[in-house]
């Protein structure tokens, strides 16, 4: 039998599969429903694992190596742990589209492996991203920035503000902690923090879920700043520059992946005009676009396909639609 979070977590799922299955016919002749059922494979939660277990024993290798070399060789290794922890997060964003059934033991491991570390919880993660996917370019797209077009320096600027991504998603872990308890602070919480900007969000169920699961996001980063006091100099350089890294990384991407249009459908057409593929090339698959999260147009059409996946699908569709399908955003290093 499910549990009421269960219950939660997969209605968000169902509800994007079930808007991109009834959206308007597309001006382009994409069908979702033409593709092969065997290049539709959803992630599991072993693969999710596997790649976290594998960028968290990269992450204990760098650390090893930038401990034990030379100073000025420290920058290099600070660089790529952040794209590590950056991947950790696409881990973590990958397992948003999964229909879990509760959060059983692994759920918890993937949670404490990729999520905590990069700041966030799976089900406030979830909360925002899943509406950004059912929503793109509409007017309740929580990741929709206006005036960006032809504007460099805006640009600019919104990557920059990516240096307090962290700060601002642990600070929100401690204030969902008072929103679990104090019903007056869910409205704030729930705009603020998770995206949300209809009247009343902090009544839903899933706001108050958000908000409880809050307490384990703390729990973490009090250990952590525990740790911070005990090894200033240890953490400051392992950890707090690194995540900092990663954020401006997840900066980019964002910013990569996503052209902002105002579209009023969710219509493959729309899809297409508002996502773009980007920094495919080896080098930037280390840092800005990990584990295959540059091929973004394709995960927008089909949000249910895992990671390691989605190369074989968007092969699909450019073989099939060779001058239709958009080239992608940068080349090996990738740049707006």
């Amino acid at each position: 039998m499910h549990t009421g979070n269960s219950q939660k977590l997969e209605h968000l799922v169902d509800d994007l599969e079930s808007c991109l299955e009834n959206a308007p016919a597309s001006a382009l002749n994409w069908k979702r429903a033409d593709v092969p059922a065997a290049l539709l494979r959803k992630s599991t939660l072993n693969e999710l694992l596997r790649i976290a277990i594998t960028d968290w024993l990269w992450i204990a290798t760098f650390l090893i190596l930038m401990w034990n070399v030379p100073q000025n060789w420290m920058p290099v290794f600070m660089i790529l742990v952040a794209g590590r922890i950056h991947g950790l997060g696409v881990v973590l964003h990958d397992a948003t589209h999964l229909p879990l059934r509760g959060k059983n033991g692994r759920v918890r491991l993937l949670e404490l492996l990729s999520g905590f570390p990069v700041g966030s919880t799976l089900n406030a993660m979830r909360y925002h991203h899943i509406r950004h996917h059912r929503d793109s370019g509409m007017m309740s797209d929580p990741y929709f920035i206006a005036g960006l077009r032809g504007r460099p320096w805006m640009y600019a600027l919104v990557w920059l503000r990516h240096i307090m991504l962290a700060p601002f998603w642990i600070f929100r872990s401690f204030y969902g902690i008072l929103a679990s308890v104090a019903s007056p602070l869910r409205n704030s919480y729930a705009k603020l923090f998770l995206m949300d900007g209809t009247e009343n969000p902090g009544e839903s169920r899933e706001v108050r879920e958000c908000a409880r699961e809050e307490k384990y996001q703390a729990a973490f980063f009090s250990i952590v700043f525990f740790l911070t006091w005990m090894w200033p100099t240890e953490l400051l350089l392992s950890y707090w520059i690194p995540l900092t890294v990663a954020g401006l990384f997840a900066g980019y991407r964002l910013l990569a992946e996503h052209n902002y249009l105002r579209r009023n459908d969710r219509s493959v057409s729309s899809i297409v005009s508002t996502t773009r593929d980007h920094s495919l090339g080896p080098v930037s698959k280390l840092f800005l676009a990990p584990h295959n999260v540059g091929y973004h147009l394709i995960h927008h059409i089909h949000p249910q396909v895992g990671i390691l996946h989605l190369p074989a699908l968007r092969k699909w569709y450019r073989e099939r639609y060779p001058d239709e399908y958009p080239e992608p955003l940068g080349g090996s290093l990738g740049t707006i």
